[in-house]
């Protein structure tokens, strides 16, 4: 890890570094292998489900014997009665929380079953228990002055990491305890001060997590302000406007300030004080930012396509790119403006009456397939305002009045280009949500998350 100028590093001998190594080379040595690829293959090409399961599926066993402190048994042992799916004593075998609370995982043959489906592999495998396993990761950092210092392994590794079996009431994995234990025994602590310390740490894990919700913090918390000159055609002005009375979670004219909608239906945001709160939590920046509105900034994105002879084909701009992009104030809009304002010049040059105008592009967006949608991680994003994606394909060869009066008038600067393997519009649609999630890095905090489950 490199340190920079505003971070010093502290190093500290690698004590605990068996475990990783031997994890680590049982890992490689199974990854490597011409089995595993094998049965990987295998998997990729089979089925993609639980109720996919026609020829029967069968998945290859694979137990490793118990190389942590502690492991569940063979399902063989009589006395070994888990409950998943729930808290199993000190162990809690329910899936981490997320938009959806605790998604449940299928349980057959009181077997747990991986909600992601086949692996090719069935069996514990390397891991401590079976259904869910919690693996945590920890960063030791301290503030001085202007600088933050963090602590860093000998090898240059600055992560505690290691499975736990109850995330949300002891986070901290063994390998931090093992290191704080020895350290606070070395200082002269006894084992209730050192427990009381413990929980102390446990309790500053938290905190960070009811800040980013929003709650009631244990300490106040104020973001950095940070409010541009709109640099756009319009933009909300701020709350020292007393005209200035948004509808949030509403339709606020022609302004759209719900949410857009997603897969998990379309949710609504905590507004505090008359301010909208980012619902992926704080970010450290407070007021509009960048954006041109308070709330939720709709941005669409759009690929034109077309599909001929087996073959999907992508509009691509020559010197450029092939998607239409830009803020929208309504969701429902669908094509960004400068588009419409394409399509309405195309049919005006190609003397399509100006009453059909409207009704051609309305039936385009129509057209329109929505394979992604919801908040996502951007930079410009702050505690009160932030962006909102729903990228569309558009089926040009399904309005072919307005096609061809756009490609007409757009054609010197444009072609067609084969999307090579691409034969169906679900299959690209599947490729752009894959490309997409990867780009945006979309995880659980933001709504664009309910599209990959």
């Amino acid at each position: 890890m490199e340190c920079k100028k505003t971070m010093k590093c502290h190093y500290t001998p690698n004590r605990f570094a068996a475990p990783y190594e031997f994890v680590r080379l049982t890992l490689q040595s199974c990854l490597a292998s011409a089995l595993w690829e094998f049965y990987n293959s295998r998997a990729g090409r089979g089925p993609k489900t639980w109720d996919d399961t026609y020829p029967p599926y069968v998945g290859t066993q694979w137990n490793v014997d118990c190389c942590w402190k502690e492991c569940d048994p063979p399902f063989t042992d009589p006395f070994f009665s888990p409950k998943f799916n729930e808290k199993d004593g000190k162990i809690d075998r329910r899936r981490l929380k997320t938009r959806c609370k605790f998604p449940k995982y299928l349980v057959r043959g009181e077997k747990p079953w991986n909600p992601a489906g086949p692996t090719g592999y069935a069996g514990r495998g390397l891991f401590p228990r079976w259904g869910p396993n919690f693996f945590v990761r920890a960063l030791l950092i301290r503030k001085q002055k202007r600088t933050t210092e963090i602590l860093l392994q000998e090898s240059g590794y600055a992560y505690f990491e290691g499975f736990v079996d109850d995330v949300t009431n002891d986070p901290l994995p063994e390998i931090l305890r093992l290191f704080a234990d020895e350290g606070l025994t070395r200082s002269g602590y006894g084992a209730e001060q050192k427990s009381m310390l413990f929980n102390h740490v446990l309790a500053t894990f938290r905190v960070p997590v009811n800040i980013t919700r929003f709650r009631k913090p244990g300490r106040p918390y104020v973001g950095t302000r940070w409010n541009v000159a709109c640099c756009w055609d319009k933009c909300d002005p701020f709350f020292t406007d007393p005209l200035f009375k948004p509808q949030f979670n509403a339709r606020d004219g022609n302004i759209d300030r719900r949410r857009v909608w997603t897969q998990c239906g379309r949710l609504t945001y905590t507004v505090q004080n008359g301010v909208p709160s980012n619902p992926a939590g704080i970010t450290g920046y407070s007021g509009r930012g960048l954006f041109r509105r308070w709330g939720p900034n709709f941005y669409t994105k759009v690929l034109i396509a077309m599909r001929e002879k087996n073959q999907v084909y992508v509009l691509w701009k020559k010197n450029g790119t092939s998607f239409y992009e830009g803020f929208v104030d309504n969701f429902d809009e669908g094509f960004p403006k400068f588009l419409v304002d394409l399509f309405n010049k195309a049919l005006y040059i190609g003397k399509v009456e100006g009453t059909e105008h409207t009704e051609l592009i309305q039936e385009a967006r129509k057209n329109l397939k929505l394979y992604i949608s919801g908040s996502v991680p951007h930079p410009w994003n702050t505690d009160n305002a932030w962006i909102e994606i729903s990228n569309y394909v558009f089926r040009c060869d399904k309005s072919p009045v307005l096609c061809k009066a756009f490609l007409k008038y757009v054609g010197k600067d444009y072609q067609w280009r084969p999307w090579a393997n691409m034969h169906t519009t679900k299959e690209l649609l599947a490729e752009l949500k894959r490309s997409d999630t990867q780009r945006y890095r979309i995880n659980a905090n933001y709504s664009a998350f309910c599209a990959l489950h």
